[in-house]
């Protein structure tokens, strides 16, 4: 019990640490605030797997299964979904090759969660699908198995 409130704990930290301030120029912070959320239900995704005997949740309910994990239901939205206009879409798609398998079974850079066009709610899709134009300044936005977030420029 006290390790999994401890890992929500620095879990929160760490996300209060990657945030930056939106009041001054939004659209140059969507890729920052995006790649925190990435990497907050990325390691979600890990505190998950530590507790079901290494796997990952099933695809169609991975968000769900990671509620408890993560401090705060915005981090399940993309910034720049969201200031879009997507009211009640969320951005963030989970890799269904990876549904309900081992972590450690995984190559350490295979996508795990990604910028996707997919944009409900548990969102399940193929990392090939990133959006054609990348959605922020950089790139799309891809959280790995090994708990890295990198920007990934689509040719």
């Amino acid at each position: 019990m006290w390790e999994m409130l401890l890992s929500v704990v620095i879990v929160t930290l760490v996300g209060l640490a990657t945030v930056p301030v939106v009041a001054g120029d939004p659209p140059k912070t969507y890729g920052k605030l995006c790649i925190a959320n990435i990497k907050i239900d990325g390691t979600a995704l890990q505190m998950y797997a530590a507790d079901f005997d290494d796997r990952l949740p099933p695809d169609r309910a991975w968000m769900d299964a990671l509620v408890p994990y993560v401090p705060n239901r915005a981090r399940f939205h993309c910034p720049k979904i969201s200031e879009a206009g997507g009211v009640g879409s969320y951005g963030y798609a989970f890799n269904s090759d990876a549904s309900s398998k081992r972590l450690l079974d995984l190559e350490f850079q295979t996508p795990l969660i990604f910028d996707s066009n997919v944009l409900g709610k548990n969102a399940v899709a193929s990392p090939r699908l990133l959006p054609n134009t990348p959605r922020h300044e950089k790139g799309n936005v891809v959280g790995y198995a090994d708990g890295s977030v990198g920007l990934v420029s689509k040719p």
